[in-house]
């Protein structure tokens, strides 16, 4: 069985969903980085740097999510995306948590 392939918002490459973070508005309108798969749309980044750097300055992000994206927003995401980053390289299993945990 082939595993689900997604799309990078940062750098536009194709990737296994697992290797890359999902990114999605909450209930409150907020851009946050969630493990489990929720209602709505989403987009997906990878859990480095560069591509997280490359994601605050594209419009992709407003496309995948068909929503306008505002400079908090970006803000917000490249937040989130760092403190994933950071439990990423200290947890041994990966560290995401389901949304809202």
């Amino acid at each position: 069985m082939n595993a689900p392939v997604r799309t990078c918002v940062g750098c536009g490459r194709r990737d296994r969903q697992s290797n890359l973070l999902r990114v999605q508005f909450d209930a409150d309108a907020r851009l946050q980085i969630v493990a489990m798969a929720g209602r709505g749309r989403s987009a997906y980044v990878h859990p480095d740097a560069s591509c997280r750097s490359r994601l605050r300055k594209s419009r992709l992000l407003a496309k995948s999510l068909r929503r306008a994206i505002t400079d908090d927003h970006k803000t917000q995401v490249a937040l989130a995306h760092e403190a994933h980053t950071a439990r990423l390289q200290t947890a041994p299993l990966g560290g995401l948590t389901k949304a809202g945990a």
